[in-house]
């Protein structure tokens, strides 16, 4: 679900963990894209998890963390 975006970031929120992201363009880097997670609304900060070079990329991230997350949570 998006939550809010400008020219340079979205921020989703995980329908299937609730966990939180942020999708942001850095056109700095040699990475294009960096990747921001929290685990809930309540926590104050973002963690970088990781820089990709695609927007793509970042959604398959996003989609694989939570596959672990669901899967841990079975266990």
């Amino acid at each position: 679900m998006l939550i809010r975006s400008d020219d340079t970031f979205y921020e989703i929120k995980s329908k299937n963990t609730n966990h939180l992201w942020i999708i942001k363009k850095n056109l700095s880097s040699n990475h294009l894209i960096h990747l921001y997670h929290k685990h809930s609304v309540d926590m104050q900060y973002y963690h970088k998890q990781k820089s990709v070079n695609t927007v793509r990329f970042a959604i398959d991230m996003i989609k694989s963390h939570d596959d672990f997350v669901m899967k841990t949570k079975i266990l």
